[in-house]
C-alpha cells in the first residue's frame, strides 16, 4: 500500500471549509494523486431558524454524489447545534478528480466540514 514507507512520500491534508444554502469544494484531489481520507467532520454555525440537510460528501470527475461521509438533517428550531463526525476503521481512498464537498440546502442553515488525510503519489 502505497501510504505505509518514508514519510517523504505523503503530504498531510487538512482543511476546512464553509457555506450556506449551496455547495463549496473541500478539496480536489490532484491528477496522478490519491488521498488517504482518515476523517472528516460536519458542525452547523447558525440554524435560526433552519430546516435542511447539511452534508460532506464525495463526488466523482463528473460531479455526481459517490459517497456520504457526514450528513445532519435538522428540524425546525432544534434545542442544541449538532455535528457529525466520520473516522471510518480504515481509510478511504479518494481518487484523482474526485471532490469533497459541504453542501447546505437552507438560507439559514450555515454548515462547516473538515478533512484530513493524506495526499500520495497514485
Amino acid at each position: 500500500m502505497r501510504f505505509f514507507g518514508p514519510r517523504s512520500n505523503r503530504t498531510q491534508i487538512f482543511l476546512e471549509v464553509g457555506v450556506t444554502n449551496g455547495t463549496a469544494i473541500v478539496y480536489t484531489v490532484p491528477a496522478d494523486k490519491l488521498l488517504y481520507l482518515i476523517e472528516a467532520s460536519l458542525h452547523l454555525t447558525s440554524v435560526n431558524p433552519a430546516t435542511g440537510l447539511a452534508e460532506v460528501s464525495v463526488r466523482n470527475a463528473a460531479d455526481e454524489h459517490v459517497r456520504d461521509l457526514c450528513s445532519i438533517d435538522i428540524g425546525s428550531n432544534p434545542p442544541f447545534v449538532p455535528t457529525d463526525h466520520f473516522e471510518p476503521a480504515y481509510f478511504v481512498e479518494v481518487p484523482a478528480g474526485y471532490d469533497i464537498v459541504v453542501t447546505s440546502s437552507a438560507a439559514s442553515l450555515a454548515a462547516e466540514g473538515d478533512i484530513f488525510g493524506f495526499l500520495v503519489k497514485a
